[in-house]
């Protein structure tokens, strides 16, 4: 694999903070710019995050069909209590 340059232009700021934090942790700036360019690469659009989240809406969401749907059974037994109520009056 022949090794390429990408040069490009950062803030200084955040270049000195991201050296700072490279040496922190004993790392070489070039071996975390890879790894960082690899997970982007192999990311998909939208981030796993995200499919989670629309998962768990996806469940909730069921749920709350079932919970209404309860009520409405609910609702409908305390009418037929009503009325045997009223015809045992």
């Amino acid at each position: 694999m022949k090794n390429e340059r990408i040069i490009f232009r950062v803030d200084s700021n955040l270049k000195a903070a991201f050296m700072v934090k490279v040496k922190a942790e004993n790392k070489r700036y070039t071996d975390v710019l890879t790894e960082l360019l690899e997970e982007y690469i192999n990311s998909s659009s939208e981030p796993q995050e995200i499919e989670e989240i629309k998962l768990r809406l996806q469940k909730l969401e069921k749920e709350v069909e079932k919970t209404n749907g309860l009520k409405e059974e609910i609702e409908a037994l305390k009418e037929f209590r009503d009325r045997i109520l009223a015809a045992t009056k």
